[in-house]
């Protein structure tokens, strides 16, 4: 099985023009039509993964809900109550190949982990549980879309979380 894989590695590195293109092409797409056959649960992964292509800032669902179920101190809302919040709230939950809402949730949720405290202070509060939701949720919305949308593009959340 190593040989086969350093001979595919090879292979892919040879491509010099557009006929090398098309066949290499060509076998991703049997390749991937096999996998999707026979384990589909490990294709979907495979297309999460390529969806970052079309996006400056994505994370797939299953990467996000890795990344925030271990940060400490624990996030206060999960995906869909966060969802809700944004809507109820008029605040974007996904810009179209800037960033999708699950890159969204992790930014905030990382801004909520490490910085609630500070936030509420700044806020005049000592804790954050005196905050209410739709005042964190608003700072911290517009936090994480300063990272998100750095016009520097010095933050990349997926090189960020090592994705």
């Amino acid at each position: 099985m190593k040989e086969l894989i350093e001979k595919f590695n090879e292979l892919r590195k040879a491509r010099e023009d557009d006929a090398d293109m098309n066949v290499w092409e060509n076998v991703c797409c049997d390749m991937f039509a096999f996998i999707a056959e026979k384990a589909p649960e490990f294709a979907k992964k495979m297309i999460d993964k390529l969806e970052a292509i079309e996006w400056k800032q994505y994370v797939s669902h299953e990467e996000a809900h890795n990344i925030v179920s271990s940060m400490t101190p624990a996030v206060k809302w999960n995906h869909a109550t966060l969802q809700q919040h944004l809507k109820a709230l008029e605040l974007e939950c996904e810009e179209d190949g800037e960033y999708n809402f699950c890159a969204l949730w992790v930014v905030m949720s990382m801004e909520y982990s490490d910085h609630a405290t500070s936030l509420a202070r700044a806020m005049g509060c000592k804790t954050a549980a005196e905050i209410s939701d739709e005042a964190m949720i608003t700072v911290i919305h517009s936090l994480a879309l300063d990272l998100l949308k750095d016009h520097d593009e010095r933050f990349d959340v997926r090189e960020y979380f090592d994705l």
